[in-house]
């Protein structure tokens, strides 16, 4: 965020050659680059999920429901997964749609109780792991990370517990699942192996910690952090070793956050 609008902006992996991409009117969130690097998907703050080829002109995906977001490339490029939120009665529900770009269809992914959130492709396009939110309280939300097969079948509980494990995004391996969790009192990184055993803390900061996005290697993670006293982006080994900030831009109000690594 620079200028107090939250804009999509790219840099090389250390940091250098920090740059604007877009200058819309609208706030832009949650970008996520096309399996090629060619593309970039994002939302506004209309609730609509647009595509830009860096130097053109973005194109809104046409046919979506209201109120998207959080978009998601399959790893063929052919489609995106994506979030639709509805609000009813004063209560707010979400379910994961899909958009085939190809043949122009939108449909719904899958429903089940509770808000879903943050659809992410294993490499090899067989499995989405997402987000189940439940109130279990007016005071506490907690929130589990689930799989299911590509084509909305199979739903399960990959990390569950009383706390909220949000944000997940696959190793290019598909062998690991990075995630941000309060179960340690803040927000941190951890990984998990893709059939829940193993999990690791990464980070450990009393900073906010989050939004993971694995490299094309599989060797370092970027993710926002607040350790700076601000929202930047961060970067660390895959084992949560040598952390660096990335981001710093010398306005005081401008912040980072929602990194995402081009494969």
């Amino acid at each position: 965020m620079l200028g107090g609008s939250w804009q999509i902006w790219v840099m090389n992996p250390d940091g250098g050659k920090l740059s604007p991409l877009t200058h819309s009117t609208q706030e832009l969130h949650y970008p996520a680059w096309s399996p090629d690097g060619s593309n970039i998907a994002f939302e506004n703050n209309e609730g609509e999920i647009w595509i830009m080829k860096r130097g053109d002109t973005p194109h809104k995906i046409p046919n979506l429901p209201q109120n998207c977001s959080h978009p998601a490339w399959s790893p063929d490029g052919s489609r995106i997964a994506f979030v639709c939120y509805t609000f009813r009665d004063r209560k707010e529900d979400s379910d994961i749609w899909m958009a085939d770009l190809k043949q122009g269809n939108v449909r719904k992914f899958m429903s089940q109780e509770g808000i879903q959130n943050y659809p992410t492709w294993s490499p090899d396009g067989s499995t989405i792991a997402y987000t189940i939110g439940y109130r279990i309280s007016s005071a506490k939300i907690i929130e589990e990370i689930w799989l299911a097969d590509s084509e909305g079948k199979n739903p399960r509980p990959l990390v569950s517990n009383n706390y909220s494990n949000i944000q997940p995004d696959w190793s290019p391996d598909g062998e690991r699942i990075a995630f941000a969790s309060d179960r340690g009192g803040n927000m941190d990184i951890f990984v998990v192996d893709k059939d829940g055993r193993n999990i690791r803390q990464l980070t450990s900061d009393r900073a906010y910690d989050a939004d993971p996005s694995w490299s094309p290697d599989g060797s370092k993670i970027c993710f926002t952090s607040t350790r700076g006293g601000k929202m930047d982006i961060w970067v660390m080994d895959s084992d949560g070793n040598n952390p660096k900030q990335l981001t710093g831009i010398s306005e005081q109000t401008a912040e980072s956050k929602e990194p995402s690594w081009s494969r």
